[in-house]
């Protein structure tokens, strides 16, 4: 039941292994909110830190995530994301064969597009791949985003190396003074 899943709090723990460090699902119908991931450690999860389906005014921070050996890697991977979430102050570092993300954010406010922005920012970013690397990746249909502030790190042994990439039917972005290495 999604609206008992809000106001939840993550806080000061450590997530080894696993797909992912932490797994929260929602419906489409009712939105999980008000819940906040912080100061977490997580370390070596195969697939994503963080798998999030359909939660609004959700904060990820402070959290230290790593990883290496792995094949593709999500970082936080962020499936319709909705008002006021925000992903802040949270160093990523990842090194895997495949394509490597530091957040994936897909369908961002897609439903309510008049909402609070889904904002990026103040992140530390550095990944590694034998193939392709993407530092923040918002793709199909995402409206009211900020992507600001952070510090993207990339090496590919590939031919692929993205930065900030943002991909089709996606608009109202705000994009300031982020570094890209």
């Amino acid at each position: 039941n999604a609206s008992s899943m809000s106001n939840i709090v993550a806080m000061g723990n450590t997530f080894s292994y696993g797909s992912h460090g932490i797994c929260w699902l929602s419906s489409g119908a009712t939105l999980s909110s008000d819940n906040v991931f912080s100061y977490n450690t997580f370390s070596n999860n195969y697939y994503s830190y963080i798998y999030s389906q359909y939660l609004g005014n959700v904060t990820i921070k402070n959290n230290t995530c790593s990883a290496t050996g792995v094949g593709s890697h999500y970082g936080f991977y962020l499936y319709y994301p909705q008002n006021s979430f925000t992903v802040t102050n949270n160093t990523i570092n990842t090194t895997g064969t495949g394509s490597v993300y530091g957040v994936y954010n897909t369908y961002g406010n897609y439903s309510t597009p008049t909402a609070n922005e889904v904002t990026t920012s103040n992140n530390t970013i550095t990944l590694y791949s034998s193939s392709a690397t993407y530092g923040i990746y918002y793709y199909y249909y995402c409206k009211m985003v900020n992507i600001s502030n952070n510090t993207l790190t990339q090496t590919s042994t590939g031919s692929t190396n993205y930065g900030i990439y943002i991909y089709q039917y996606c608009d109202n972005i705000k994009c300031n003074n982020n570094t890209l290495n």
